[in-house]
């Protein structure tokens, strides 16, 4: 009889574990599927000399003749020039070369570590490193070199958007070029400016891109825009299908919000005339064009014995884009001296990043953020 009873208690305790079991296979969650991983190629490096290290494994390939040149494990060497073509005075010597890192799937150029694989380019008397990294590795670092971490997590997210957004443009428009996004058009530190929160931020809005007339655009972006930011096309005459300026009041914040600048006619006169604007003397220097949205200027008028109309962002240029940090700024002539009391800091195209962070900490979203600076666009999953 006992020996039944526990027989049966067995055989219930058995069933028991059986059927739970059967229950959480039944309802168990399926394996997250992989997301796309789109491959960018950035440049993230123009020398006579680049010195690349890899702390794994790495191939070496020829991408001419797609053939293995050489494997192996740590690398560190020197990436040079010698007779118009690029070697390391070891295992290659030719126009190109490509370097496929191993598990760790990272490696150092010159001290700064990146994610993906590395390709050597000859450009002029000069070698191109191009870095070849997932998009969304890339956005992770731009984020965080762009704007700073501490900030509320929508504006963070609306950052991600407009770079994934500016590189993705580049990547389609670039495709028959040696890579896509150029040195130094977003900053772009490696792996060492990664950081939890903008990863994060990064992570969520995942492949999301924005589009103006149904076309993927470059959403340039800058620090403060002073009250009204300006189009695209303005700034860069290349620029085409770029929505309008919008009105800001969010950035007055900023310590960036307001200038001054001061410069003696003579080294005005001495920037212009290195610049090709040949003149004797400077007598006035006053608005041409101005936005129609904004006191913003577009060109200026310079003249001394001769006349120069000048774009306002070769005018920056000239004189110094940290000292005339916008095109809004007003000109007053005094002493031999040249006054510009300005708002904003950059060209003003696109998103203000301190609008943002202000919007963000007033609870607004970053889908309306960017709504707000990108008029008439709409977020669209790229991949």
């Amino acid at each position: 009889m006992k020996k039944n009873i526990t027989s049966s208690i067995i055989s219930f305790c058995w069933l028991s574990i059986v059927g739970v079991a059967l229950v959480h296979k039944s309802f168990a969650v399926a394996p997250r599927p992989a997301r796309p991983q789109v491959t960018i190629r950035v440049c993230i490096g123009v020398s006579s000399s680049l010195k690349l290290a890899i702390d794994d494994t790495f191939e070496i390939i020829d991408p001419v003749t797609n053939s293995l040149v050489k494997k192996g494990r740590n690398y560190n060497r020197t990436i040079h020039l010698e007779s118009g073509k690029i070697t390391d005075d070891w295992a290659f010597n030719g126009s190109k070369i490509y370097f496929r890192t191993g598990g760790k799937s990272c490696f150092s150029l010159n001290g700064n570590l990146y994610r993906g694989n590395v390709e050597f380019i000859i450009e002029g008397k000069k070698v191109v490193a191009v870095n070849h990294v997932s998009i969304e590795d890339y956005i992770k670092s731009v984020v965080p070199s762009e704007i700073h971490r501490s900030w509320r997590q929508e504006a963070l997210k609306a950052q991600a958007v407009a770079a994934r957004t500016f590189a993705y443009y580049h990547l389609l428009k670039n495709r028959t070029r040696a890579y896509d996004i150029a040195y130094g058009r977003q900053e772009y530190k490696g792996m060492d400016a990664e950081h939890a929160k903008t990863s994060w931020a990064v992570d969520v809005t995942f492949g999301q891109v924005l589009q103006f007339k149904n076309e993927v655009f470059p959403a340039y972006f800058h620090a403060v825009c002073g009250g009204y930011t300006e189009e695209a096309s303005v700034v860069w005459s290349n620029s085409e299908n770029t929505p309008r300026g919008a009105p800001c009041t969010f950035c007055k914040n900023s310590r960036y919000y307001e200038w001054n600048y001061f410069i003696s006619e003579k080294d005005l006169l001495k920037k212009l005339n290195n610049a090709g604007f040949k003149l004797s003397y400077i007598s006035s220097v006053e608005g041409y064009k101005r936005s129609p949205y904004y006191p913003r200027h577009r060109s200026l008028k310079v003249v001394g014995d001769t006349e120069h109309i000048i774009p306002v962002n070769k005018f920056r240029e000239i004189v110094g884009y940290g000292n005339l940090r916008s095109s809004i700024f007003t000109i007053r002539h005094q002493e031999k001296k040249f006054f510009f009391d300005g708002k904003g800091w950059g060209h003003g195209a696109g998103l203000c990043q301190y609008g943002c962070k202000t919007m963000a900490e007033q609870g607004v979203k970053y889908q309306d953020m960017l709504r707000h600076y990108y008029p008439d666009t709409e977020i669209k999953r790229a991949y």
